[in-house]
């Protein structure tokens, strides 16, 4: 996982262990730790931000919206989300924990042109929790995804 990772990346990491071992128990080891845009944007708030950034810059500006990105640390009993913020040295925020075992993925499916894998995380409610890993972070994607149970085939 790390050995892809340059210099910075692998600081981040284990700035971001170091802020989830206080909330772990003493034998609870990090089994996966990756980078992923968590949650789902739509193609109408896409194209919405495209189209205002475009006409308040007068053409020579345009944004893309993404969905916000987060270190995802398994243990062996909880999913923890950790707050990711590359434009400040400010240290990284637990969002949210998930028993493991309450725990489902949807299996991986290729997005766009293949440049990210998806994997929806299902915990019983109506949604699901969308989870974005771009090129780089596609092992790790599969790591995570192998080590979760699948949903079975009929509850789809």
């Amino acid at each position: 996982m790390v050995e892809a990772c340059d210099g910075p990346a692998i600081a981040r990491l284990a700035t971001t262990a170091d802020t989830l071992r206080p909330l772990l128990q003493p034998d609870e080891p990090i089994e996966v730790m990756v980078v992923a845009g968590v949650g789902a944007v739509s193609v109408r708030r896409t194209m919405v931000t495209a189209v205002v950034t475009g006409i308040l810059s007068g053409g020579t500006m345009m944004l893309a919206v993404r969905p916000q990105s987060m270190y995802i640390a398994l243990t062996d009993r909880r999913l923890f989300f950790v707050d990711v913020n590359r434009l400040s040295a400010r240290p990284p925020r637990m969002v949210m924990e998930i028993p493991r075992n309450a725990v489902r993925t949807e299996g991986l499916r290729k997005g766009p042109l293949g440049l990210t894998l998806r994997t929806t995380l299902v915990d019983g409610s109506e949604r699901g929790l969308t989870m974005v890993f771009a090129h780089p972070a596609k092992a790790d994607g599969r790591a995570l995804t192998a080590a979760l149970p699948q949903l079975s085939r009929e509850i789809r």
